[in-house]
């Protein structure tokens, strides 16, 4: 999936559409056209779907705030157990993301090329397999997965001593 943004936009790929629980849908309506696409017309909804499924969501242009909120996360409130959705996909952003980026996230990565404002969600700069992009994942999917973490080396300012 691609989408490319005239302007930034917020709780892109957000699972939880913004704590739909708490606004019930008068703050963000996950059917609606995020705006200000060029060339598509996708929804909040149909990017969690995407990346539900696996599929990597590619952005042009710059991001607002909460990108990744909740990403994978099978969230109760929407039927879900709780628990990590392994096979999520990535979000890949060509340009600046806001703050909040990957605020609530377990499992998935979000690369960014350009600047991240802070302050960060849950998540840790690691060494990114993608050339010119920060690579960030889930702090707690780093600590739930420790064969990952050669792979993954967490960047400073943060770093991983003693088993945690």
């Amino acid at each position: 999936m691609e989408l490319k943004l005239s302007s930034p936009q917020d709780c892109i790929g957000d699972f939880t559409y913004n704590f739909i629980w708490q606004h019930k849908g008068a703050r963000l309506n996950p059917t609606e056209t995020i705006p200000s696409q060029l060339g598509t017309s996708y929804s909040y909804e149909a990017v969690v779907e995407a990346l539900k499924s696996g599929e990597d969501v590619h952005i042009k242009g710059d991001v607002g705030t909460r990108l990744g909120s909740s990403l994978g996360v099978n969230l109760v409130y929407f039927g879900g157990n709780g628990k990590e959705l392994p096979e999520v996909g990535s979000i890949v952003v060509d340009g600046n993301a806001g703050s909040h980026l990957g605020l609530s996230m377990l499992s998935g990565a979000i690369y960014v090329k350009g600047e991240v404002t802070e302050p960060l969600g849950n998540v840790v700069q690691v060494g990114s397999d993608l050339d010119g992009y920060k690579k960030f994942v889930s702090i707690t999917w780093v600590l739930h997965h420790p064969e990952e973490r050669p792979i993954n080396t967490i960047l400073a300012p943060n770093e991983f001593k003693d088993g945690a």
